[in-house]
């Protein structure tokens, strides 16, 4: 998937949401590890917390596992507890899901490329700033909080594999 096939699916996905104008980040790293060790990290919502340290608590709401319509809550430091919703779920491929709350709107994506001898992992957000002044200040640290998910992500899924 190219760049610009990214960008154009979050578009939808933003517009879908009901977004007006916003600002995305992104971050790609590659995984030497099995697409399907990749994949059961990425989905078990309930674990996120043992290995990612941009999440301090995390726990899926009435579901044992992960489909579209699943709503669970993220607890990140910095930042409110947050309601999410999944909105797009392709096994081994992308998953996807929104913020519930109408003050406080964030699309986010995680896609899955499978290279042959590692895993392209994406992870891309979509927000839109409640304070313009801030917005730069957002996208910094948002884009750094994507690039310790994905490092974190790496070194479990290599670790474990």
């Amino acid at each position: 998937m190219t760049l610009l096939q990214r960008r154009r699916d979050m578009h939808a996905l933003s517009a879908e949401a009901g977004m007006p104008s916003t600002s995305v980040v992104e971050s790609s790293i590659l995984i030497t590890a099995p697409l399907e060790t990749v994949w059961q990290y990425t989905i078990d919502v309930n674990r996120w917390p043992e290995w990612c340290p941009t999440i301090q608590a995390a726990s899926v709401q009435d579901a044992d596992q992960l489909s579209i319509g699943t709503e669970f809550s993220v607890k990140q430091p910095l930042q409110p507890k947050r309601r999410w919703q999944v909105t797009e779920l392709v096994p081994n491929k992308v998953e996807a899901w929104r913020t519930i709350d109408e003050k406080e709107r964030f699309v986010a994506r995680h896609v899955l490329v499978d290279n042959r001898t590692s895993i392209e992992s994406t992870l891309q957000l979509r927000f839109v700033p409640t304070w313009w002044p801030i917005q730069s200040l957002l996208t910094l640290a948002f884009k750094a909080a994507l690039n310790r998910e994905n490092r974190a992500l790496k070194v479990v899924c290599e670790r474990s594999s």
